[in-house]
């Protein structure tokens, strides 16, 4: 067994042994005494997943803070970070970053004010990105919390640039295209849609603003269209090639063709109905 694991164990140990006192002291009425407390908290830092660092301020003859230096780090610190322990207590922020020390300004706010602050960090010698909560466990002393948040963030920047990329195009064709959900909810709407209708995206993708309700007023004949749309969108290759419907659009009516398939979000178990519509020639009243 490796030291590092018998650490562990050993400290898991006492966490089980503080908990089982102070469940033992609960039900007798008493209270759980403040080095128990103390006891707790060391425990519980020293074994969770998440990487824990202490910091100290240090200040110049003026009093103004202008470095840190690293006090102790939790055992899950070299997990989470990529870097060793022996590499980083110890040394100056100035030592590990430079003159220039990133996100010096929060570290110094919270370890002078005790405010709590969240914040997604990068730090470019290690290539990772962090989720990061700085909290201050006395004046001049700064602990941060955090975990390794790069697969997340790279995850939601490749999701940003599709959904950028599919606007994109979606944008640029010249036929009405929206989505609506099985519950009716609109969920893209786009430009093309906004010339024909008159209607914004924002007032289309509003829950407050029933879009469907404008463009198909009355509800026997909104019905209707929209089972139509629904079996379009089921049928498949049986369906038939286009809905030519009444819309009401700002200013009159028009006649659009719509060619309609099924929506499905494997992400979000969301479905509903991919509509394409195209006006049809010298069919808009006034």
């Amino acid at each position: 067994m490796s030291r590092e694991t018998e650490s562990r164990r050993n400290s898991l140990e006492a966490l089980s042994e503080i908990i089982r006192k102070a469940e033992e002291e609960e039900a007798r009425g008493e209270d759980f005494s403040e080095k128990d407390e103390q006891a707790l908290c060391k425990a519980l830092l020293w074994n969770m997943e998440q990487a824990v660092s202490v910091h100290r301020l240090l200040y110049d003859d003026s009093g103004k803070a202008v470095d840190f230096v690293c006090e102790k780090v939790n055992p899950a610190f070299e997990h989470v970070s990529g870097i060793s322990p022996k590499h980083f207590m110890g040394k100056k922020g100035s030592d590990l970053f430079g003159e220039k020390i990133p996100y010096f300004d929060i570290f110094v706010r919270t370890a002078e004010t005790g405010r709590k602050i969240r914040f997604k960090v990068y730090y470019p010698q290690i290539g990772k990105f962090f989720d990061m909560w700085a909290f201050s466990p006395e004046w001049g002393r700064f602990a941060l919390l955090f975990t390794d948040a790069t697969n997340s963030v790279l995850a939601e920047r490749e999701h940003h640039l599709e959904q950028c990329f599919l606007c994109g195009i979606t944008d640029m064709v010249s036929f009405w295209l929206m989505v609506f959900d099985d519950r009716r909810n609109m969920i893209f709407w786009n430009r093309t849609a906004e010339r024909l209708s008159g209607y914004c995206s924002d007032e289309a993708l509003s829950p407050a603003y029933p879009v469907l309700e404008k463009l198909f007023p009355g509800q026997a004949y909104r019905e209707s269209v929209l089972e139509r749309m629904r079996r379009m969108a089921f049928s498949g290759e049986d369906a038939p090639d286009e809905l030519a419907t009444e819309v009401a659009v700002r200013g009159g009516t028009r006649t659009i063709a719509w060619t309609c398939s099924l929506w499905k979000s494997g992400e979000e178990g969301q479905s509903g109905i991919i509509a394409a519509g195209r006006p049809v020639p010298g069919n808009r009243t006034a």
